[in-house]
């Protein structure tokens, strides 16, 4: 009987503590202590904006962006297409730093070439060693369209009897190549030379490097079509040739394919 007396009174003891003890955990509560883990979760996020010119500089000498052009960007399937304001500027956000494609469409392919390109958005100001803060930064590219109207005109002659020295005759039909870089669209121009061999290019783009070649297979002056498909321009004729402005005049004069 006393032992269970004893024993009554050890429980009224331990449920007195308890009691106490959860009576002082309500009056302070320790702050919950998060573990952190090693995994970045921080994102960088751009906004990439564009400038879209024109080769040309008006009259003034200033030069300003081109307003109106449709531009669009695809960087890893993520496609954007946005027009430029009337500083010549669109911006895109939520991209990422790396590659990504451009691509500017001339509001007039009689007038402008329309430019496709691969550019790079830098973050010069990330902080890569704390990918666990969200970080907003921002960079800007300008694309230059440039403007048609330069000419190039020549003579071709053929020296078909291989003799390196005065041709035999001018070369009349076939067809006279003009390419650029792939860059831009369109980046293949042709010409038809004359009765007289007199070929043509008429709006041609200023700044850009183009390089010029004959189409053999439709002549009309063939003694050897086997021999001829070798034939090539002569370097100086064959270039590369820049315009450097939709007034350059480029003459080849006389040229002699062999």
């Amino acid at each position: 009987m006393k032992k269970i007396n004893l024993l009554s009174l050890a429980l009224l003891a331990t449920a007195g503590t308890m009691f106490t003890s959860c009576s002082n955990d309500d009056e302070k509560v320790d702050p919950v202590v998060v573990q952190e883990n090693n995994v970045p979760n921080g994102t960088i996020s751009m906004v990439y904006s564009i400038q879209v010119k024109t080769s040309s500089t008006p009259e003034g000498g200033k030069v300003t962006g081109f307003a109106g052009a449709k531009v669009t960007v695809n960087q890893n399937g993520h496609v954007q297409t946005k027009t430029t304001d009337r500083t010549g500027i669109v911006s895109f956000d939520g991209m990422k730093p790396g590659l990504v494609s451009v691509f500017v469409e001339s509001p007039d392919e009689s007038k402008y070439l329309s430019v496709n390109s691969v550019e790079t958005i830098d973050c010069y100001y990330c902080d890569y060693a704390d990918l666990d803060t969200d970080q907003l930064e921002y960079d800007q590219d300008e694309i230059v369209l440039p403007v048609r109207g330069g000419t190039i005109t020549g003579t071709i002659y053929g020296d078909f009897d291989f003799d390196l020295g005065t041709p035999n005759t001018t070369i009349t039909g076939g067809t006279v190549i003009a390419k650029i870089s792939s860059d831009y669209e369109p980046n293949v121009f042709t010409a038809t030379p004359s009765n007289t061999g007199v070929f043509t290019f008429s709006n041609l783009p200023e700044g850009v490097a183009i390089t010029l070649s004959l189409d053999y297979q439709s002549l009309n002056t063939l003694p050897n079509p086997d021999v001829m498909k070798d034939w090539a321009l002569p370097a100086a004729a064959a270039g590369p040739h820049t315009l450097n402005s939709v007034k350059n005049k480029l003459e080849l004069g006389n040229i002699t394919a062999q």
